[in-house]
């Protein structure tokens, strides 16, 4: 053995320990910059939260690194995006000239991007650089909360998704959702800026959202762009500002770019039989949580079959299905968004008017995102994954109805004051 082998171990460890003490210091700065630029959005105290989001993030990445049976739930996709992320920052694996290769492949970017300027060995910095995406989008949502339900509805929306489990777990894995939250969560800000304001800065950020997206999974990506057209046709035709006035040129924008966007875009017959094959692929892989197949071969057989597969998104796999610790964790997200569904929709039965005016537009990105998500899952097991992001919009729609009563039990919340309407909407 050459002089010094042994101190290796302990050396290596070491510079792991380092690597994440200082991601996890960075993150941490990052989330109190958030929180205090939270502060000049109108909305006080969010770096608390997003402080705890961050802990709890890092504590629930080395536990599940900590323990063998919880390390088995991430599944084997992460170890194949970590060693790609790796070889990209070492230049044996190309993925083709930018920015063309950043579409579908922007998780892979951000890993190898930590990698080069750290290059550590182990991956436990990479879980804190995915959740520090997550933590940041988990500022924009409670933002764009209190623009339209006043920041104590904000602070509260960022305290749910702080602690909410499934997003927690899902923002700490080396795959995709990391900056598909942060994607979906600028799309969500700028969708509701549409709504309450129609300015410029709204585009912006749907369109920064929908690129983020489109580097992370380009079909959730279409239906995001999506929810943003609905968004700003519904905003076009609304009375906003001091005068009332309607703004027609939003929808007529769009429904020309739809029109361009069928014209240069890819058949719906290749459209369907990739949904197909993916379908096929997921559904008969011989999971115990394998969905029934379903016919995506056909307009008619999306429109049959998409209804089916949504359901199954959101409320699968049940509690009595489960076979193994992954799957347990699966069945916590189902619950989780069953909760906060029967929660929203009693709270919206229970002042319509007022409910829907907060949440029509975080109503359409949710109705995209269930769309994407519903065509391309075939199993539960990926549908995991899947309504995290769901869950994430479901916390935030309920934050954003939740009624003034509930301040009392959170004194600090009670405190933040809440704008008036004439504030919001300018």
């Amino acid at each position: 053995m050459r002089p010094g082998a042994a101190d290796l171990p302990l050396d290596t460890g070491f510079f792991d320990d380092l690597t994440v003490g200082l991601a996890l210091v960075l993150a941490l700065y990052a989330a109190v910059g958030m929180g205090r630029l939270g502060r000049r959005w109108g909305i006080a105290g969010l770096a608390l939260p997003l402080a705890c989001a961050v802990a709890v993030r890092a504590a629930l990445a080395v536990l599940v690194d900590s323990v063998p049976v919880l390390a088995a739930t991430r599944g084997p996709d992460e170890v194949g995006f970590a060693l790609q992320a790796r070889q990209l920052a070492d230049g044996t694996l190309s993925l083709g000239s930018l920015p063309a290769s950043l579409v579908g492949n922007l998780h892979l970017w951000w890993m190898a991007l930590q990698i080069k300027v750290v290059g550590g060995p182990a991956d436990l910095y990479l879980r804190i650089g995915h959740a520090a995406l997550a933590v940041a989008g988990i500022a924009v949502i409670a933002v764009a909360v209190s623009q339209v339900a006043g920041a104590a509805r904000g602070k509260l929306a960022a305290w749910l998704l702080a602690f909410e489990p499934t997003s927690a777990y899902f923002s700490t894995i080396l795959h995709k959702e990391g900056p598909m939250f942060l994607g979906e969560a600028l799309v969500i800000a700028g969708c509701v800026r549409m709504f309450t304001r129609r300015d410029a800065w709204s585009a912006a950020l749907m369109v920064l959202g929908v690129l983020v997206a489109a580097g992370t999974r380009p079909y959730a990506a279409a239906a995001l762009a999506g929810a943003c057209g609905l968004t700003a046709a519904h905003a076009g035709f609304r009375r906003l500002g001091p005068t009332g006035a309607r703004r027609l040129i939003l929808p007529a924008g769009l429904a020309a770019i739809a029109v361009v966007g069928l014209l240069v875009g890819p058949s719906l017959s290749r459209v369907f039989d990739k949904l197909q094959r993916s379908q096929f692929a997921n559904a008969t892989d011989g999971s115990n949580l394998a969905l029934a197949p379903v016919d995506y071969t056909s307009l008619a057989g999306l429109v049959t079959n998409l209804p089916v597969r949504a359901f199954d998104v959101l409320f699968r796999p049940f509690p009595w299905q489960v076979a193994n610790t992954s799957q347990q964790l699966g069945a916590l997200g189902s619950v989780v968004a069953w909760t906060l569904i029967a929660a929203v929709i009693i709270l919206v039965i229970r002042r319509p008017r007022v409910a829907l005016d907060r949440v029509v537009p975080m109503l359409y990105v949710f109705g995209a995102l269930l769309v994407a998500y519903a065509l391309s899952a075939g199993n539960a097991g990926t549908g995991y994954r899947y309504h995290s992001h769901l869950v994430v919009l479901l916390a935030a729609t309920f934050a954003a109805v939740v009624p003034r009563g509930l301040a009392p039990v959170l004194p600090r919340l009670g405190r933040t004051v809440t704008p008036t309407r004439s504030q919001v909407v300018r």
